[in-house]
């Protein structure tokens, strides 16, 4: 049911009840994340600085996030134009293959109280089922409706028409806001805290320009899930090898090039290993980590993607090796794995402001408007914007990305399953020595030997049949 706050809605007042206890037995699931330790899927976000902090580079950075994952994103820009946002995709290596497919990209679009714009809107949402929706700014958006920031009923008004919808549709929704130079709180009405899930204050500790690399922190102000961290860093700027945009170091754990998990998941998967054949419920799980809620939860759901470990009815169990036999779960793996990536940006450039834009409605297939008083065209003409006056730039630096180091895939262990009673000693210790954790010198011969062909398992068993007898018959060797 569409809830149109302009039209009075039929409902019955008790519907809807649901029931608790099974699902606190069993152990509430936690909040998905669209972007780790940034967004929450199907959540309102809130994301305020000064004039030139960096708000805009952070958002693009996430929809370039939601592209790299095929998602589509809804942008919806009052601020800065096509060229500028074309610039600065280039400058974080945005690729046009799918650009237009995926980016549905509005500058200056009129979106009003008019009943027919909020329904315009709201097809949009309908139609695409867009991962993200990016509002930027709100005091813009205010203003084209006739709202003033400062009102706490004209908030209510704005985000009844266009957050809520969306968060009803589970569409994460980010909202970019101004704060004055000299206050450290988002400027005007108290309701706009209210009426969004997340709120993140962003600070510029260190300057960055596009030949210098500086700081942005995104600090916490709300969270009403209690799920994400504190304090977010990244690292941006430009470099001689070119632009980049990055997590800074040791805000987020990298994974172990050996067998791709990072420490938290690992400790994670040992805990399950330990439950053996019983299996655990999230919640035993999870106490057996020790670990903290929000690190145990994105360290399953990893194991889960990765078939590292699977759920039977409300117990997870560890996903043995194919072909192991000594007990545990007879589930096997069906041989999907999952690959990390890491990526280095190009140069870029960036002009001023446009201004002087055509104002119209949005709709879903067509987009005009734009900086300097030009006209955008239709949405298939965004790539090209994207790719022409700076491509010679993007090129330039294209050698420059990091790519999969040595294209490594993940081993793994013995499956949580304990030795059989008939065997010996030399057994259990011949099975350690296969599964045990490499050393940096052997992950680095293994990293090697992947990338002059030979698959992951078999470099491995090459690597860790060094030193026995030519003659040995250990499955290692074997």
């Amino acid at each position: 049911m569409d809830l149109d706050p302009d039209k009075a809605v039929d409902a019955p007042p008790l519907a809807g009840r649901v029931k608790l206890a099974k699902g606190i037995e069993e152990g509430v699931d936690p909040p998905e994340e669209l972007e780790q330790g940034v967004l929450l899927k199907g959540r309102v976000h809130s994301i305020y600085a000064a004039s030139g902090a960096g708000k805009t580079w952070v958002v693009l950075w996430l929809v370039k996030r939601c592209l790299e994952r095929g998602e589509k994103v809804v942008f919806f820009d009052a601020e800065n134009g096509h060229r500028i946002v074309s610039e600065r995709l280039i400058a974080l290596g945005v690729e046009t293959k799918r650009l237009d497919e995926l980016l549905h990209y509005y500058p200056f679009p009129n979106l009003t109280l008019d009943p027919e714009h909020v329904a315009s809107y709201k097809t949009l949402l309908d139609e695409l089922k867009p991962a993200l929706v990016i509002f930027d700014s709100l005091v813009n958006f205010l203003g084209s409706a006739g709202l003033e920031e400062n009102s706490n009923d004209d908030i209510v008004k704005w985000a009844t028409r266009y957050t809520r919808p969306a968060r009803e549709r589970d569409v994460t929704v980010v909202v970019l806001d101004h704060v004055p130079h000299e206050s450290g709180h988002a400027r005007g009405a108290s309701r706009k805290k209210d009426e969004v899930d997340v709120m993140w204050a962003l600070t510029n500790p260190m300057p960055f320009d596009r030949d210098t690399v500086g700081r942005i922190v995104l600090k916490r102000e709300k969270d009403r899930e209690g799920w994400l961290g504190e304090r977010v860093g990244f690292s941006v700027g430009g470099t001689a090898g070119g632009f980049v945009f990055r997590h800074s170091q040791g805000t987020i754990e990298e994974p172990d090039a050996a067998d791709g998990l990072t420490g938290s998941q690992r400790t994670a998967l040992e805990a399950l290993q330990g439950f053996q054949g019983t299996g655990a419920t999230a919640g035993q799980w999870h106490k057996q980590t020790g670990q903290g809620t929000s690190t145990f939860y994105r360290a399953r759901d990893v194991l889960m993607g990765r078939e590292l470990a699977f759920k039977e009815g409300s117990r997870y169990f560890p996903t043995p090796e194919p072909g192991d036999d000594d007990g545990g779960s007879s589930k096997t793996r069906t041989g999907k794995r999952d690959t990390g990536y890491s990526h280095s940006l190009p140069k870029h450039s960036h002009g001023s402001n446009g201004s002087g834009a055509v104002v119209t409605p949005i709709t879903p297939t067509t987009l005009e408007g734009g900086s300097n008083g030009s006209t955008a065209g239709t949405v298939g003409d965004f790539a090209a914007s994207a790719s022409g006056e700076s491509r010679q730039q993007g090129s330039e630096e294209k050698g420059g990305r990091e790519v999969d180091p040595g294209g490594v895939k993940p081993a793994f262990g013995a499956g949580g399953s304990a030795p059989g009673l008939a065997e010996g000693g030399n057994d259990v210790a011949r099975r350690n020595e296969a599964s045990r954790r490499l050393t940096a010198e052997e992950a680095e011969r293994v990293k090697r030997l992947v990338a002059e062909g030979m698959s992951h398992a078999f470099a491995r068993a090459e690597v860790l049949a060094k030193g026995h007898p030519q003659d040995c018959a250990c499955e290692v060797c074997l």
